[in-house]
């Protein structure tokens, strides 16, 4: 997971375990719901259709990979 690099993929740092718990070490991504975004942007069709076409990109990289 380390090894993606791409824009629409949040940076793995670790991954891990400590104590009995596994962990994901991981970029921040602040942000919120891709539903609440659309709504509160008043979103049409096209713009996220767009959206859904880079998400669609990030998830064929990694697969991919």
């Amino acid at each position: 997971m380390a090894r993606l690099v791409h824009p629409n993929i949040p940076q793995v740092y670790a991954i891990g375990e400590h104590e009995g718990q596994l962990y994901i070490a991981m970029e921040l991504i602040c942000g919120e719901r891709l539903s609440n975004f659309v709504r509160s942007n008043n979103l049409g069709v096209r713009k996220t259709l767009g959206l859904v076409l880079e998400i669609c990109g990030a998830v064929q990289y990694a697969h991919e990979q």
